[in-house]
C-alpha cells in the first residue's frame, strides 16, 4: 500500500503555503523523511539548492520513489514488465524519465487533498530546515521542524506524533 507525500519548498511560510512534487511510496518519515534528511547530509545530489533543483525542478513528474534508490543509477521509471533492465530499478523512479513520460504536475498547499496526501516534506533553503507536516482530519498538522545541521531525529517518534 502507498503512503502518498509531497516533496516541497515554502512559497511564503507565515501564510503557511508550500508548492512540490508527489512522491507515491513509502512517504512516512521513517522512509521518506529519513531518506531526505540522508541525502542532505552525506551530499548525494550536491547542497540543499542543488538536492531540491533535482528533487523538484528536474522531475517535473514527481516520483514514484526516491528510498533507498541507488543515485549512482539514472533516474527514471521502469516497468514491470520491462524485463531488460532489471538493474534500473534500484535507481530513483521519477513518473517523467525512462518507461513513463508524465507531464509537469506541481502540488501546492490548498490542493493537496485532490493527492490523498498523508505527509509533506517542506523545505526552508536558508534556514537548512525540513518542516515535517501530517494531513490530520483535512488539515496539515506540523509534526516537526528538523534542523538538516543538526543530529538525525528519531523518525519512529515522529511517525508517531
Amino acid at each position: 500500500m502507498s503512503t502518498r507525500s509531497a516533496i516541497a519548498r515554502w512559497t511564503d511560510k507565515e501564510d503557511k503555503t508550500w508548492e512540490g512534487r508527489y512522491h507515491h511510496w513509502d512517504g512516512y518519515p521513517s522512509a521518506l523523511g529519513n531518506q531526505l534528511f540522508r541525502l542532505y547530509k552525506n551530499r548525494t545530489l550536491g547542497d540543499l539548492p542543488d538536492m531540491l533543483k533535482t528533487l523538484l525542478d528536474d522531475h517535473p513528474a514527481g516520483w514514484r520513489t526516491i528510498v533507498n534508490a541507488d543515485w549512482e543509477l539514472k533516474p527514471g521509471f521502469v516497468e514491470l514488465s520491462n524485463e531488460n533492465v532489471e538493474d534500473l530499478r534500484r535507481g530513483p523512479q521519477c513518473y517523467c524519465h525512462g518507461d513513463r513520460q508524465e507531464r509537469a504536475n506541481l502540488i501546492e498547499s490548498g490542493d493537496e487533498i485532490n493527492w490523498n496526501l498523508e505527509w509533506a516534506y517542506v523545505f526552508d533553503e536558508p534556514k537548512r530546515i525540513m518542516t515535517i507536516l501530517c494531513q490530520h482530519s483535512g488539515h496539515w498538522v506540523r509534526v516537526r521542524d528538523v534542523d538538516l545541521d543538526g543530529n538525525e531525529p528519531d523518525w519512529n517518534e515522529i511517525q508517531g506524533w
